[in-house]
């Protein structure tokens, strides 16, 4: 086998490896969004929690992020959620959810 065609069998391989974490990432997003729909808050956090503890998510940080700021908000989190609505804020600052975040940070305030 010559050596462009192991190049391209290894960035296919790298490509159905990526749509995997891709689909387990997704996976998990809709799982934690399922159990936040049936109120189970503390397994929606450790779905939300499971994405942004693996790096190979990225991906799926800032929307991860803010759901996990919206559940902590609901357990009652306050500490926690403002200062992941400070990081989202700080290096998501472009994402379709920063003014959301930016509402929910001042009820934070608020709430503390």
């Amino acid at each position: 086998m010559n050596r462009i065609t192991r190049i391209v069998i290894i960035f296919f391989l790298s490509l159905q490896a990526l749509h995997a974490q891709n689909s387990t990432a997704e996976e998990n997003l809709n799982m934690g969004l399922n159990e936040l729909r049936i109120g189970n808050t503390g397994s929606a956090a450790a779905a939300f929690r499971e994405i942004l503890n693996n790096n190979s998510m990225s991906d799926f940080f800032p929307d991860a992020l803010y759901w996990l700021i919206k559940v902590d908000i609901i357990l009652e989190n306050y500490d926690e959620a403002s200062v992941a609505a400070d990081g989202f804020i700080i290096n998501y600052g472009r994402h379709k959810y920063t003014e959301e975040i930016k509402y929910q940070r001042g009820r934070l305030l608020y709430l503390e």
